[in-house]
């Protein structure tokens, strides 16, 4: 599971495999990032459910003094970033890419052009001496698309044959995805109350005509599947004497909707896939965590449910 500003985003990767938090390029700009905390194992209970790890990420804040433009041009995308004031109590940083890869796989010849674009942003709100307000974004575009004309000036039966396999298989598909939200944090002498609200939404769809002709009479595959999320969790967290204390709630409202249309070829007969599904249901979660620091900090012990 990936957090940023303890705000949960179930994607940190362009071209993303379903059910999955893999990809092939990263979504976060790293020139944003302050610290981050990654846990193997023994994960805090107000990060439950993670399955192999967790990682928290930490952004920094916005310059208070000035604005700050940077234009970057990398090996496969160009990013633009701003970082500076928007108020005398407020910060904020942004950054946008778009990448150029299909320009390049077109040049050297591949029968597939892969796009992305993303966006990330934050933007801090010192309301008092004691009270803070952080808004976040992050976003993507991902388009793949073939590379029909792959073969006009290729010689090479080998490569001929490879291009025409892959132009024949893979599907014209398009991503996108946005995580947003808003962390409250209201600071006391030893504790801390902080309330967090996320909406998160992820869309797949991919097409697959035989011959690639977009003809809809030789339509292949039709899929289009969305995840919508809606989360909320409120932490208190208090210190004292070198004792930890975290407990709190968590509320989230999940919609997952998918629709199929597949031609299937099995044992030289014909079949249909053809469906429609949508699932809703409410998560909640109470959890609590409590740890103590001895011998000047050489040892954490720590119980969490």
């Amino acid at each position: 599971k990936f957090y940023l500003d303890g705000i949960e985003v179930p994607n940190i990767n362009h071209f993303a495999t379903q059910g999955s938090s893999g990809g092939p390029v990263g979504l976060l700009n790293v020139n944003f990032i302050r610290e981050v905390d990654f846990y193997s194992g023994a994960f805090p209970s107000n990060r439950a459910n993670g399955l192999s790890s967790v990682l928290a990420f930490k952004q920094k804040d916005g310059n208070p003094d000035a604005l700050i433009t940077n234009f970057a041009l990398g090996s496969s995308d160009a990013a633009l970033t701003l970082d500076g004031p928007m108020g005398k109590k407020v910060d904020f940083i942004f950054s946008a890419r778009r990448s150029y890869l299909q320009f390049l796989f077109r040049a050297i010849g591949l029968p597939f052009l892969p796009e992305y674009n993303d966006f990330q942003f934050k933007v801090k709100h010192q309301l008092s001496a004691n009270s803070e307000i952080s808004i976040i974004g992050l976003g993507a575009i991902d388009k793949f698309k073939l590379n029909e004309s792959v073969n006009d000036n290729v010689t090479d039966e080998e490569t001929i044959k490879r291009n025409r396999y892959i132009l024949s298989n893979i599907p014209v598909q398009e991503q996108w995805n946005y995580t947003i939200g808003a962390n409250y944090k209201h600071y006391s002498e030893k504790s801390m109350q902080q309330v967090v609200v996320s909406r998160n939404e992820w869309n797949n769809n991919a097409k697959k005509y035989f011959n690639n002709t977009n003809n809809p009479a030789d339509l292949l595959l039709d899929y289009s599947s969305k995840e919508i999320e809606n989360k909320f969790r409120f932490e208190n967290t208090m210190r004292n004497n070198g004792w930890k204390l975290n407990f709190g709630t968590g509320l989230e409202a999940v919609n997952y909707k998918n629709k199929t249309f597949q031609k299937i070829i099995f044992q030289n007969l014909p079949d249909t896939l053809d469906f429609n599904s949508e699932l809703n249901f409410i998560k909640t979660s109470l959890f609590g965590q409590i740890s103590k620091k001895a011998f000047d900090n050489k040892i954490i012990a720590s119980f969490g449910l």
